[in-house]
This record gives structure tokens, C-alpha cells and sequence, in this order.
């Protein structure tokens, strides 16, 4: 019987599961054996994992902890118990209950890799009355939107320097929104550097997935956050203080100064 998933269907006040020791290298091939080439189905049987057999918590004590997350009401608090996250769930909250739950990294940097590649996909319910979407590749200027869009990292290779084109100008920014989608823009722009990679640059300051939920704050994230992710995407002095200026003109902005 796999040491991942002991035999646990019904949720219990009394069940207090140990939690699994376990690597990523052996999590994987566990769940590419049961679910293989489903990233859905793997993040799916994941989470069923952690709130089974992996956290130490009742079902009712998830369900309070994920009820704090103003995105996850009542019906969709459900579905994230059920595994069902495909649609309409964002990383930056689901991360949020994984880590209140006190489920291991292991678990949260694997279902962080699987929320990634399946959101990648633009996976969207079926919307009858909207026209189709054309086949081919979108140009450039969509995907630098979709970046913006979506709180998680595009599993590819870092290129070798900033791509051609027009460098995002944090100057041309007049409110928070416009400010966070640059960042996303100078992310993309410097090669779309791995979350990861910015991770080390900037000494761990802060992790990868802080970094990775940065342009989609409902909020304007502090200046140290700001600049950390400058620096992470390989951003010189130069940028440093463009970017900072940016930021106070803004925050000045938002708070009426």
C-alpha cells in the first residue's frame, strides 16, 4: 500500500495523522504513476492527500482556516476539500490554506507546480455565447497581459538576457494596477526569469512563491517587495531608483498626499 495514501475516506475530530516524511523526487513519481499526464488529477489527488492523511486538522477546522480567505466562500471552500481547484481559485489563496494547515513544503511547492502548469493551459468553462478563440499563437502583447493575469511561474528555461522590444517604463504608471502589470511586463521582458532563480539572487529575502504572487496583490505591496523583485529579475541601480519612484508617487497617490 503506497505510504503516500493510507485507507481514509471519512474525516474525523478523533484522526490525527502523522505527517508523511516524504521527498519531492519520490511525491512525483507517486503521483505520475496514479495520475499520469494530468496535472488536474494529480493536484486533485494531492490535496486529498494533505487534507486526508497529511495535516493534522478536521475537516471543520480546515474549512473554518480557509473561510478567512475573502475569496473563498462557502461553495468554493467545498471544492478545495473535494481537490477541485481547477477553475476559479487562485494560487496566492490556496497557498494560504496549505500553509495555515501546516502541510510540509514538499506538498505546497509540488501543488504549486501543478497549479501552475494546468493554469498555464488557459483552461476556462465553457462559455457558449462567447465567439471562438482563434488557434493561432496570441502575439506578444497578450501573453505580457496574461503574465499580469496569472500568479504563478511558467515552467521554461530562463533566456539568456532581456528579449527585444520596449523596456516597461514604471514611469508610465498612474495606479497600483498599472505599476503591478509592469512588474509582471519586466519580468517577462529580462526573460522571464524563474521565481525560483529570483529567489537566490535576492539572498532568499524573500521565497519564490511571495515573489511569484507579487503582480497580482489586491493591494500595492511594500517598496521592499517592489524592489526585491527588481533585483530578483536582474534590474540594476538605475532600475532601483525608477521603480522606487515610481512606487512613492503611488503610494502618495492612493493615500491622498
Amino acid at each position: 500500500m503506497s505510504a503516500f495514501f493510507r485507507p481514509l475516506f471519512r474525516w474525523s475530530r478523533k484522526h490525527e495523522p502523522v505527517p508523511v516524511e516524504v521527498g519531492a523526487a519520490d511525491l512525483e513519481r507517486f503521483l505520475t504513476l496514479s495520475r499520469p499526464a494530468d496535472p488536474v488529477g494529480q493536484l486533485r489527488l494531492l490535496l486529498l492527500v494533505v487534507f486526508l492523511n497529511v495535516s493534522r486538522l478536521s475537516r471543520e477546522e480546515i474549512t473554518e482556516l480557509a473561510r478567512r480567505r475573502w475569496d473563498l466562500h462557502q461553495d468554493k471552500t467545498a471544492e478545495l476539500l473535494r481537490g477541485n481547484v481547477e477553475f476559479g481559485f487562485r494560487w496566492y489563496s490556496l497557498h494560504g490554506v496549505l500553509r495555515d494547515c501546516g502541510v510540509p513544503q514538499v506538498y505546497i511547492d509540488t501543488a504549486y507546480e501543478l497549479f501552475h502548469e494546468f493554469s498555464r493551459r488557459d483552461i476556462a468553462p465553457p462559455q457558449p455565447s462567447a465567439a471562438p478563440e482563434p488557434a493561432e499563437t496570441e502575439p506578444a502583447d497578450v501573453v505580457v497581459e496574461e503574465e499580469a493575469a496569472n500568479p504563478v511561474e511558467e515552467p521554461v528555461e530562463d533566456h539568456a538576457g532581456p528579449m527585444p522590444g520596449s523596456r516597461p517604463d514604471p514611469k508610465s504608471a498612474h495606479t497600483k494596477d498599472e505599476l503591478l502589470a509592469l512588474l509582471a511586463a519586466f519580468r517577462v521582458w529580462n526573460g522571464r526569469v524563474s521565481f525560483r532563480k529570483m529567489e537566490k539572487v535576492i539572498g532568499k529575502r524573500y521565497v519564490h512563491s511571495t515573489l511569484a504572487a507579487v503582480p497580482h496583490r489586491e493591494h500595492l505591496p511594500s517598496l521592499d517587495l517592489v524592489l526585491a523583485y527588481i533585483e530578483g529579475c536582474g534590474g540594476d541601480a538605475a532600475d532601483l531608483e525608477a521603480w522606487e519612484s515610481a512606487w512613492r508617487r503611488i503610494a502618495l497617490s492612493e493615500t491622498g498626499g
